[in-house]
């Protein structure tokens, strides 16, 4: 199973970014979209699912008894071939999601899915430990506040000797002509962050699923993309969204490393 967590250390598009590389993922085999943004979740927002039975009920029961696989099915919304376990929906509800929990979680997942997306938010270092027995992924926009951000919280963790430093991986999101000239290569050489993927700006294709509560733009057949329909249906942003989506999973799941595919 590939487990991949996505987090931000401000507004640079964590959520957009776990939701459409689930997506992405979805085209392929089973995947799983759980949010544990813990300060803001959306995704059962953007993707019109029940917000109501999700990650807090599966917490809570788990303090009983350890989540099986068919409870964890039970508890997912389904949108555009991704799974999703929706988040919390009060802000009291937070003490019963433990790393005890999610490792717990993530072993259920292993039974049901070939691929878990993990929207983190802000990562509490509270999760560290569990959210990062996969891939990481750090979202950074590019710009001077997002820049800042980045140094921010890369200094806090080293400070902090929080483990999941050492397998964070970034991601350059809303990349435009506007963007720093040479960001990867500066994450590297200051950080020694190496960067997994950049993804274009895309405003209207985010819009756009905001407003359908759909991402089936980045899973629909590949057949369909040259369909005339498909930019008219989607947008002209989609296409390119949708390619840079793919190189950034293909980079965390080879096609031929799934055992979907060796199956």
């Amino acid at each position: 199973m590939t487990t991949v967590g996505v987090f931000s250390a401000r507004a640079d598009g964590a959520t957009s970014v776990a939701i459409g590389l689930a997506a992405v993922l979805a085209a392929r085999a089973r995947t799983l979209l759980i949010d544990l943004n813990l300060e803001n979740p959306e995704v059962a927002t953007i993707l019109d699912v029940d917000p109501e039975v999700g990650i807090f009920d599966l917490a809570y029961k788990a303090q009983l008894a350890p989540v099986d696989r068919d409870e964890l099915e039970q508890h997912c919304g389904f949108r555009d071939r991704v799974a999703v376990v929706p988040g919390i929906t009060r802000r009291d509800d937070v003490h019963p999601i433990t790393d005890h929990f999610i490792f717990g979680l993530l072993d259920a997942a292993s039974r049901r899915f070939e691929h878990v997306v993990i929207d983190l938010g802000r990562m509490p270092s509270s999760l560290g430990d569990a959210a990062g027995s996969g891939r990481l992924l750090w979202v950074v926009t590019p710009t001077p506040r997002g820049t800042a951000a980045l140094e921010r919280r890369y200094w806090e963790a080293e400070r902090r000797g929080e483990e999941w430093l050492k397998k964070a991986n970034i991601v350059v999101n809303r990349h435009n002509e506007r963007a720093f000239a040479g960001f990867e290569r500066y994450a590297g050489e200051e950080y020694g962050l190496s960067t997994a993927g950049s993804l274009p700006d895309a405003p209207d294709y985010w819009t756009r699923v905001d407003l359908q509560h759909s991402v089936q733009a980045l899973n629909v057949a590949e057949t369909h993309t040259a369909d005339p329909r498909y930019e008219k249906h989607h947008g002209p942003q989609a296409l390119t969204t949708r390619r840079a989506f793919e190189t950034l999973a293909e980079s965390l799941a080879p096609l031929e490393l799934t055992a979907a595919e060796r199956a």
